[in-house]
C-alpha cells in the first residue's frame, strides 16, 4: 500500500477522532439544555453537569441510496475504488428498479388487454346466441341474452368515461 494512502487513512482518523472531541461551545449548548428539561441538575456540580454534557452523542441522521459525500471519500480512501463501486451500485440498482417497474405496468397492461379481449368475445358469443334464439321463436329468451351483454357494454363504457373526466 501506498505511504500518500496510509498518510491520507491517518489524516481521516485524526478527523474523525477531532469529531468525536466536542468543543466548549457544544458543550455549553447541550449543559443549557440539560438544565432546561431538568433545572434540579444544578445542584450536581459544573463538573459532573460538564461529564454528562459530554456523555451526550450527536448523532447524524443522512437518508439516501448514497452516503453522505464525506463518507463516501473514506471509502475512496479505505477501499481501492471504494466510491466508485457504491456509485456503480446505486446506478445497477436504480436502473434495476426502472426495469422492474417497467416490466411491472407492461404484465398489468397486457393483463388489462387480454381480459378486455375475453369480455369482448364472451359478449359477442353471448349477443350471437341471443340473436339466434329470437329466430328460433324464443323472443325472451333471446332478449336476455342479447339486453345483459349491451347493458354491461354500456354501463361499463359510462364508469369509464365517467372515471377518466375526474
Amino acid at each position: 500500500m501506498s505511504t500518500s494512502k496510509n498518510n491520507r487513512r491517518k489524516e481521516l482518523a485524526a478527523q474523525n477522532k477531532a469529531k468525536e472531541q466536542p468543543d466548549g461551545e457544544e458543550v455549553q449548548i447541550v449543559i443549557d439544555d440539560l438544565v432546561k428539561v431538568d433545572p434540579s441538575l444544578r445542584n450536581i456540580g459544573a463538573r459532573n453537569l460538564q461529564k454528562i454534557a459530554i456523555a451526550v452523542q450527536r448523532t447524524e441522521h443522512f437518508s439516501g441510496p448514497l452516503p453522505r459525500p464525506d463518507h463516501l471519500e473514506q471509502y475512496a480512501v479505505l477501499i481501492e475504488n471504494g466510491a466508485e463501486r457504491i456509485m456503480k451500485q446505486s446506478e445497477d440498482q436504480t436502473d434495476h428498479r426502472i426495469r422492474s417497474e417497467r416490466n411491472i405496468v407492461n404484465w398489468t397492461l397486457f393483463q388489462s388487454i387480454i381480459g378486455q379481449l375475453i369480455a369482448a368475445a364472451l359478449a359477442v358469443a353471448a349477443m350471437y346466441l341471443g340473436y339466434k334464439m329470437v329466430m328460433d321463436g324464443h323472443d325472451w329468451a333471446g332478449g336476455v341474452m342479447l339486453g345483459v351483454p349491451v347493458m354491461t357494454m354500456v354501463v361499463a363504457f359510462l364508469k369509464y368515461s365517467n372515471h377518466h373526466r375526474k
